[in-house]
């Protein structure tokens, strides 16, 4: 996805999702088994899957906030944009 903040909501809806279907597998599988340790399992599981997948957008978000130059845009076109703008 090309928006930064598409992106953000996208995944935040995906996280949204994945902790909802863990919570549930995790409450069936105490239930059937008894295995208190599984929600703890189940939780940094979710923290482990949530944080790789929002480092990529952490690192975009890092970048445009340090007016750095996105992924795709070229800089040295972006420079000769602004040279000629500027004569």
């Amino acid at each position: 996805m090309a928006d930064l903040n598409i992106r953000g909501a996208y995944l935040h809806m995906v996280a949204d999702a994945g902790v909802s279907f863990g919570v549930v597998v995790a409450a069936l599988l105490i239930m059937w088994t008894g295995w208190l340790w599984i929600d703890p399992a189940v939780s940094l599981g979710i923290a482990a899957i949530v944080l790789v997948s929002g480092w990529g957008l952490a690192k975009d978000s890092v970048n445009l906030a340090m007016d750095g130059v996105p992924k795709g845009i070229d800089l040295a076109v972006v420079e000769a944009i602004c040279a000629s703008a500027k004569a």
